[in-house]
């Protein structure tokens, strides 16, 4: 759906409940309703497990880690923090790299490679993180995937991942990128916003449902000032 598209069908659709009261918007208002609109709608589908709907919007971003002292954890234990793209809008999935040490001769820890190993990134709750960062009981917890959580966006104005590593493991770098970043991160990018000049980003198909919750957005508020006078 073009641009245009959008405006058009948004006016014939709230233009039954629109009156001399409540006159049309103009194209900009409606542009900032379609954008409110599409960024619920793609959130909606990512917490529901349907991130995969937004094809358009999957992107990878690279990651520079940087360690940090934090909890009882030992010194050799390791959390590591680094910031997301500007553009990150929810989490998909994350690869680290990383090389690990044997413990002793036990045999039930595995020696990676002496290069760089890329192994998965396990998603955690940020309660979960905190919970193990702060027991003392967890200084030798054996992690064959590191852990990862997102930091609030609102508090830093920037997506920030946070990484624990157990001590056996250490960070390592992606070689064959020429950045060599420490993490490859698969997520959904922010929807470019709607303006006069760019349709929205979002599949196709999703472009009715999207038309359709800013004309409820619209029809809401003109239906309560209503209710108001």
């Amino acid at each position: 759906m073009t641009v245009q598209q959008f405006v058009d069908k948004f006016r014939l659709l709230t233009e039954v409940v629109s009156s001399y009261e409540a006159p049309g918007l103009l194209d900009v208002e409606i542009y900032d309703l379609l954008n409110i609109s599409q960024r619920e709608l793609a959130l909606e589908l990512c917490t529901k497990g349907k991130a995969d709907t937004l094809y358009s919007l999957i992107v990878q971003g690279e990651v520079l880690l940087s360690s940090e002292t934090i909890g009882p954890l030992p010194n050799n234990s390791k959390v590591y923090r680094g910031n997301l793209p500007d553009n990150f809008f929810y989490p998909i999935k994350g690869q680290i790299a990383i090389s690990r040490t044997a413990l002793s001769s036990s045999g039930f820890i595995p020696t990676y490679e002496m290069g760089n190993t890329i192994v998965s990134l396990k998603e955690v709750d940020v309660d979960f993180a905190n919970n193990f960062i702060e027991n003392p009981f967890n200084r030798n917890t054996i992690l064959l995937n590191p852990l990862y959580w997102i930091e609030s966006q609102e508090s830093l104005n920037k997506a920030r991942i946070k990484v624990i590593a157990d001590s056996y493991t250490t960070v390592g770098a992606f070689t064959t990128i020429i950045s060599q970043p420490n993490v490859v991160f698969t997520y959904i990018k922010t929807p470019t916003d709607i303006t006069e000049s760019a349709t929205s980003e979002l599949p196709e198909m999703l472009h009715e449902v999207i038309l359709n919750k800013a004309v409820e957005k619209r029809n809401l508020s003109l239906t309560s000032n209503a209710n108001k006078n």
